[in-house]
């Protein structure tokens, strides 16, 4: 049985893509070895095996010095395949090319696009110099990688249009649901309307993704609606933001949650939420949170993103979201309109279980299969 690696020094060791649904899925045919910098300790699952890097004193000592430390692991380990995360483990990812791994680079989202966006950099020409060179070492790295995994098909036309030499590399493997995760009875799912106003908000807390316009839309409504919100914040400036909005009285904080316990609250709720800020790096993807509450039948409040609008059409209302007026009405005017709230949700059912992790685990496995017979 072949050996496989993945790394990854800024995603969390239960990271539900890498962990639930690539490294379970290979776990399948392969022997598993996961490589994180979270600081819990080494551990043995049911998957895998988990090093730890150990926890970065900063986001510099991360980037410069906890992706080479990996490379030492490796060497121990009789490895194969290696299947690198994050885009600040491209040279790492080269050196191990040069040392005769077979390497996998997944690309979870437009980085050249998501660096004009970083806040953490302070000056906007720093941010567009970084992005430039990000890009063209991006460039020298997929010309040397053995595969390239797309998140999303939002990516297909940057990436055909920037790297057009590399596309027989390219494999679209989606962040699509696992059913069994979240759901297990579609009837129950579907005749939901009697449930209480909750309304969710599931994923990274942070500015851009529009968390304190959502809060600030529940002061618009009444005392029967509750905002779950789960997940990390990433700024305790930002928290104490949300704090003092007048919606807070309304909202149920509920921190990070195991994937699998996620589901509960999503079958408690009405609406799932995805209002993120109008960023680029947003504008052609398929949140995989959005996929989590459809195959619960919520149907969704969404950014008007054209993208958006054309691909989640019946199933969603589009809002303004830096309008929390415009977001409260769009909340409003589906869970009081009980026959519009059945149609969406019944069509969100159908467009989730067109859309789910099965189908993009086939292909992950005839990647690997690909590259095995490669060797």
């Amino acid at each position: 049985m072949n050996n496989i690696a993945h790394i990854s020094t800024v995603h969390i060791r239960t990271d539900t893509r890498i962990y639930y649904k690539e490294v379970q899925s290979l776990s399948k045919h392969y022997n598993v070895l996961m490589i994180v910098a979270d600081g819990l300790g080494n551990s043995i699952t049911d998957y895998c095996e988990i090093l730890d890097l150990g926890l970065p004193k900063n986001r510099t000592a991360r980037i410069l010095f906890f992706g080479l430390k990996s490379i030492r692991l490796l060497k121990s380990k009789n490895i194969d395949i290696v299947h690198i995360h994050d885009p600040e483990l491209i040279i790492v990812g080269l050196l191990l090319k040069i040392n005769g791994y077979k390497v996998v680079y997944d690309i979870h989202e437009l980085v050249y696009k998501s660096i004009k966006d970083k806040s953490w950099i302070t000056f906007k020409g720093v941010r567009f110099i970084i992005a430039l060179i990000y890009r063209y070492i991006e460039g020298i790295a997929l010309r040397f990688f053995d595969k390239i995994i797309l998140a999303e098909d939002g990516y297909k036309d940057f990436y055909d249009s920037e790297y057009p030499k590399r596309i027989s590399k390219y494999t679209y493997i989606r962040n699509y649901p696992i059913i069994s995760m979240f759901s297990k009875n579609n009837k129950e799912i579907i005749n939901s309307f009697s449930k209480e106003n909750n309304i969710i908000y599931l994923g990274a807390i942070s500015e851009e993704r529009g968390v304190f316009e959502l809060i600030e839309s529940m002061n618009y409504l009444d005392d029967s609606f509750k905002l779950y919100i789960i997940g990390k914040w990433r700024s305790n400036l930002l928290l104490e933001k949300c704090q003092n909005s007048l919606g807070w009285n309304k909202v149920e904080m509920l921190g990070y949650i195991e994937p699998h316990k996620i589901g509960e609250y999503i079958k408690n709720s009405k609406l799932g939420m995805c209002t993120l800020h109008k960023i680029d790096n947003y504008a052609y993807t398929t949140p995989v949170k959005s996929f989590e509450y459809l195959i619960n039948g919520l149907p969704l409040i969404m950014t008007d993103f054209p993208f958006w609008q054309k691909f989640y059409k019946d199933v969603a209302l589009f809002v303004d979201p830096k309008d929390p007026k415009k977001i409260s009405e769009a909340i409003y005017n589906i869970i009081n309109d009980p026959k519009k709230y059945d149609k969406l949700s019944k069509n969100s059912v159908n467009l989730a279980l067109k859309h789910t992790w099965d189908s993009e685990e086939k292909k992950l496995f005839k990647l690997y299969s690909d590259l095995i017979l490669e060797k």
